[in-house]
């Protein structure tokens, strides 16, 4: 991206804002990707950041409209993500809680850095702790809970089992969970708890029931060798 693009879509951020607090510490190593610029190649991949004049600006890829900027202080070892301010214009950015937004923001600064920065208080419920300790007993995968509905969960699986699919993907572990949620409405959410190995690269997905009192069953997608 040259620099008269940057400047344009920092010129563009409203005037209607609103200011939240951050204080996240990066080691002045982190922080040299984003001084280095993270610019998106394709449609998957959906925010543009990069540095201008002492501000850090996080841009949505394929509208250019930016949605955080973040105010940081160069310290002797280390740089403090002081505080953001988030686009409260409606017409280009929906959300109006400043929570949820740090709790994007942290996501976001974790894919990047690759290390646990925001921790879901969804963690710490008794059988996802209980799991995490029988598995990672070492703390050596990157963890995210999400949730999905029961159709959606099916409807993922369904299409990635394919026999078509099934040459470039092989999904085990959905046949076991499809049973356990087959008497689940289609409306009914599930956790899921997903830990990524930081050295071997390979995934596993947990599920559970909305409450997280039930393991229903593991996915694992494997690449044919």
């Amino acid at each position: 991206m040259i620099e008269a693009n940057k400047r344009e879509i920092a010129a563009s951020f409203p005037s209607k804002f609103e200011r939240v607090e951050c204080g996240i510490i990066l080691s002045p190593e982190e922080f040299s990707i984003f001084e280095k610029g993270i610019f998106a190649l394709g449609m998957d991949e959906k925010w543009n950041v990069f540095l201008l004049e002492n501000v850090l600006y996080m841009a949505r890829s394929w509208t250019d409209y930016c949605i955080f900027k973040i105010n940081f202080v160069r310290q002797e070892s280390e740089v403090l993500l002081d505080y953001f301010l988030v686009n409260r214009d409606e017409n280009q950015y929906r959300s109006k809680s400043s929570e949820q937004d740090g709790v994007i923001l942290k996501k976001m600064l974790q894919f990047y850095l690759q290390r646990e920065i925001y921790v879901d208080s969804k963690l710490n419920l008794p059988l996802i702790k209980k799991l995490i300790e029988e598995v990672d007993p070492t703390n050596d995968t990157q963890k995210t809970i999400g949730s999905n509905t029961v159709a959606i969960t099916k409807q993922i699986y369904n299409r990635l089992a394919t026999e078509e699919q099934k040459l470039i993907i092989e999904v085990i572990g959905w046949i076991d969970l499809k049973e356990k949620i087959s008497t689940k409405t289609d409306e009914e959410s599930l956790i899921s708890l997903h830990l990524f190995h930081k050295i071997s690269k390979q995934a596993t997905t947990y599920y559970f029931d909305e409450n997280a009192t039930e393991l229903l069953g593991e996915i694992t997608l494997k690449h044919p060798d």
